[in-house]
């Protein structure tokens, strides 16, 4: 994982952020430490508009969503090609694919195969 997005997982304070070039990278400081985050025009986010704490703040879920999105595509792609996979990443890899409405029936299902192989 970059070491931006274990920042980010870990909940870190992003305290300020600037454009670096015109190609929309940004940089950003959390935690004291700076790093830059080239996803954010392909969020959809316009690096020039952010002006707060606020707008960075959305504009790093927007990123967030696009991450998650793009793991969700990997494992689905997985499920599909992978012939050989224990039953629990199976099911673990179904709740990261499942819809929101087949998202209990997910977990419920993971749950009981990590149960069963326990």
């Amino acid at each position: 994982m970059d070491p931006a997005e274990v920042m980010l997982s870990e909940g870190s304070d992003i305290t300020q952020a600037f454009i670096e070039a015109e190609d929309g990278r940004i940089l950003f400081t959390g935690n004291g430490k700076k790093f830059w985050w080239p996803k954010f025009r392909y969020a959809g986010v316009d690096p020039r508009k952010i002006k707060t704490k606020t707008d960075l703040q959305y504009a790093v879920r927007r990123v967030a969503v696009i991450a998650f999105r793009e793991t969700t595509d990997e494992s689905e792609k997985d499920l599909r090609i992978k012939r050989f996979m224990s039953p629990c990443e199976r099911a673990a890899l179904k709740c990261l694919t499942a819809a929101p409405e087949e998202l209990v029936a997910a977990v419920n299902e993971y749950e009981q195969v990590r149960n069963d192989t326990k």
